[in-house]
């Protein structure tokens, strides 16, 4: 290859697109985070924003909205309540904690530094600040993505899905309700690569309990950044206690890992309300029976016990009807990228490298546990719902369903070489490259097979 046709180890063509696609992602972190930011856009992205103001000025995880069903529970357990300075057990403690080292670290402890005094000021600039390491966590996730989807299948599937993430509108619009689900984006995907990383070791007949423990430490992290993705946690634990090495062991051991992270923050629950799950044990009952903003404002959750207890027919009814709804909205909610849902289909393919087809039932197992959790415990109609779990699983099935296409398309029949070449666009497809990667591979190398197309 001459020197026109190659620039410092890259060549011409590869070095284009990799600027076009920094470019572009420039370009939307400039829109998203600057251009169109006009504050925080979710309720609850905004509490935990002010908890974690409250945490960087030394007074701990306190908070300024109070409900009612966290006085009646602090007064069920005979606690001695200042409103002034509330304890928080309704949000997971993670993420604002790491709101707080940030405002910390900016100077956002200080009060008075922080004003919105001036009259052409509309954005609070801490809001800006938060909205910044959402769109920071969201970046580090595209590249733990791309690495594990490398190691799944080959670049150019994890190339194509890291521009599907970037250019999905639900993702980045996530990064500006000040929300934590692009930091359990970034923990999921850890926990993913460690997974797979296990799962590679069983089919090998070997233990690997480092990336177990690994992925447990991940998995009990995102459980503390949301306290609903503990039913992920539980699809994990009941697929490794069958199927990995030492069996039934491993199980118990995601589980001593998870109680050793929530220890801490069970006992000051415990402390605070009596109850070890506190205040959002009782958003259960929002799942349940009525909506959880409800639950949240009466004086006496214990009332709604009745329609739990002995309605069991409307329970049923309303996780049924919930389910079928996310399956409803699933394009939406896994960020309308065409190909995610795809994955359904790819469950179908007999895939001959062992690992690419065991791991997509985990996936599966960990997204049925994890739609049964946001069935019972409440989801909302947006797909920027606090609850909503499915974004967490986007990356990995888009990849999966690119996979499938790309498979689909290798064994489509095409025209003879001249004719390829006369109809341009189908000189760059799968099935015309002289060289084509074997996505169905045995062995953990890769192969390729010559395509004369």
């Amino acid at each position: 290859m001459t020197s026109s046709t190659k620039v410092g180890g890259f060549d011409n063509a590869t070095l284009i697109s990799r600027l076009l696609f920094f470019l572009i992602l420039f370009g939307l972190v400039g829109f998203y985070l600057i251009l169109s930011f006009k504050g925080l856009t979710s309720e609850k992205g905004i509490e935990q924003a002010q908890i974690g103001r409250e945490i960087a000025r030394g007074n701990n995880a306190t908070t300024k909205v109070i409900r009612g069903a966290a006085v009646w529970q602090a007064q069920q357990a005979e606690k001695d309540i200042d409103l002034s300075a509330f304890h928080d057990t309704y949000h997971s403690p993670l993420h604002p904690y790491i709101i707080a080292a940030v405002l910390k670290a900016v100077g956002g402890d200080d009060f008075e530094k922080f004003q919105m005094n001036e009259d052409n000021k509309t954005v609070y600039a801490l809001d800006r600040v938060i909205s910044a390491v959402a769109v920071i966590l969201f970046l580090i996730a595209v590249g733990i993505n791309y690495l594990l989807i490398s190691r799944i299948f080959d670049v150019r599937i994890a190339g194509v899905t890291a521009i599907l993430m970037i250019l999905s509108d639900l993702m980045w619009k996530f990064t500006q309700t000040g929300l934590p689900q692009m930091l359990m984006l970034l923990l999921f995907s850890c926990a993913l690569f460690f997974i797979y990383r296990t799962l590679e070791a069983s089919i090998e007949n070997r233990a690997d309990i480092g990336s177990l423990v690994i992925a447990a430490v991940f998995l009990s992290l995102l459980a503390l950044s949301h306290w609903l993705t503990i039913w992920i946690l539980l699809g994990f634990v009941i697929y490794a206690a069958f199927f990995f090495r030492p069996k039934g062991i491993s199980g118990f051991m995601i589980l001593g890992v998870l109680l050793i992270f929530s220890s801490y923050f069970l006992v000051k629950n415990m402390e605070w309300t009596g109850n070890p799950g506190g205040t959002a044990f009782l958003s259960l009952y929002g799942g349940l029976s009525q909506s959880e903003s409800v639950i949240m404002r009466t004086s006496d959750p214990a009332e709604q016990t009745y329609t739990i207890v002995y309605n069991l027919n409307s329970f049923l009814i309303n996780t049924t009807t919930s389910m079928l709804r996310q399956v409803n909205e699933l394009y939406n909610n896994l960020g309308a990228i065409l190909v995610a849902p795809l994955f359904f289909f790819a469950l179908l393919h007999p895939f001959k490298r062992e690992s690419i087809a065991k791991f997509r039932w985990i996936i599966l197992l960990m997204w049925i546990m994890g739609t049964l959790g946001m069935a019972i415990f409440g989801l909302s109609d947006s797909n920027l719902a606090p609850n909503q779990l499915h974004i967490l699983f986007s990356p990995i099935m888009t990849a999966y369903g690119l996979a499938f296409v790309s498979i689909l398309w290798a064994r489509i029949e095409l025209p003879s070489r001249r004719r390829t070449n006369a109809i341009w666009p189908l000189r760059y497809s799968h099935s015309n490259k002289c060289w084509t990667f074997n996505l169905e591979h045995s062995k953990g190398n890769a192969q390729c097979t010559r395509n004369e197309g």
